[in-house]
């Protein structure tokens, strides 16, 4: 599970500034040379909210008072251009500050950095994407049987959804789920769960059937290692941009990315009150279609999720849910 919005976002801003970006990162990244143009794009509508829903990126530079090396100027164009604030404390008290500012954005969610910061750190940079939406339609609560990786199959708790769209594939078929958000999320259920997924599969046929789908809940956070590889490249460049003789001390902080499916909606804080209807008896529950036209879907494999800003089409948020109920 990852973010490659929040992660291209974050290479983005750095490569404006004086931080170690590898030119050959940011030439694999969606918007080529114009990079920074194409994150701003997406960047400018947001936040998007609505009763029910939320996208919204935030950004944040910790500067370092302690060290000589980097005047605060070296900031100025990120946050010009990006309109990310920067604030200058004492090294001691940077990881303070983050871990403030992560309560902050994530409304209390999240109370820590998902690393704690160098003292030694010139400038920091920190982003957060945060995207939730509640359904369009209060869900069924119920089981279902689920066939995980391995091949063992075993009773997982699950939703029953009405006003799903449900589109053939090549390999697969795809399900845009009811959400109260203009940004849509989509699974992708594969015939073969052991092929990789690619691009094509999201590859429609035809047109989109009224759908009824029963998908697992679950819930995961996982960080990505932003000193690590995108696309096989290495993110960071051999060394930083030297200021007067002096080399810079940069550090790209590892973005989040949290993925949450439950009663409630995609990614919404728990104890939101819904009245819900358990259909695991559906002999003794009304069907929430009698419609013959209705297709009903099983999510009852493992499966490919994914969150699209509709304006500019950047992936917000992408995962493959092989086993519900481990809980990260």
């Amino acid at each position: 599970m990852f973010s490659p919005a929040s992660v291209s976002y974050q290479l983005a801003v750095a490569s404006t500034g004086p931080f170690c970006i590898s030119p050959a990162v940011t030439e694999t990244l969606d918007g080529g040379e114009d990079i920074a143009a194409t994150h701003l794009e997406l960047a400018s509508h947001l936040p998007l909210e609505g009763e029910g829903y939320s996208t919204n990126l935030n950004g944040l530079l910790i500067h370092n008072a302690d060290r000589t090396a980097v005047m605060l100027s070296e900031s100025e164009e990120i946050v010009a251009d990006f309109s990310i604030p920067v604030i200058s404390v004492a090294g001691d008290d940077m990881n303070e500050i983050g871990h403030q500012w992560m309560v902050d954005v994530t409304k209390g969610r999240n109370s820590m950095l998902p690393e704690t910061l160098n003292t030694a750190t010139d400038l920091a940079l920190l982003t957060h994407l945060e995207y939730s939406s509640t359904w369009s339609s209060a869900p069924g609560v119920t089981t279902m049987t689920f066939t995980f990786e391995e091949g063992r199959s075993e009773p997982v708790p699950a939703l029953e959804i009405a006003g799903a769209k449900a589109s053939e594939a090549n390999r697969g078929t795809v399900i845009e789920l009811p959400t109260t958000s203009p940004d849509p999320t989509r699974i992708f259920l594969p015939d073969d769960p052991s092929q990789p997924v690619t691009s094509d599969d999201w590859e429609t046929i035809g047109l989109p059937r009224d759908a009824v789908v029963t998908v697992p809940t679950f819930s995961t956070t996982t960080a990505f290692d932003m000193g690590g590889t995108y696309d096989g490249k290495g993110m960071q460049g051999d060394a930083c941009e030297m200021r007067d003789g002096v080399g810079l001390n940069t550090e790209l902080v590892n973005p989040v990315a949290s993925y949450e499916l439950s009663s409630s909606g995609i990614s919404i804080p728990p104890g939101e009150e819904l009245e819900l209807t358990d259909t695991t008896n559906p002999s003794e529950v009304p069907s929430l279609y009698d419609d013959e036209e209705v297709q009903h879907v099983q999510i009852d494999r493992p499966f490919t999720i994914t969150t699209t800003d509709a304006d500019t089409g950047w992936t917000l948020l992408y995962g493959t849910i092989t086993d519900p109920t481990r809980r990260l």
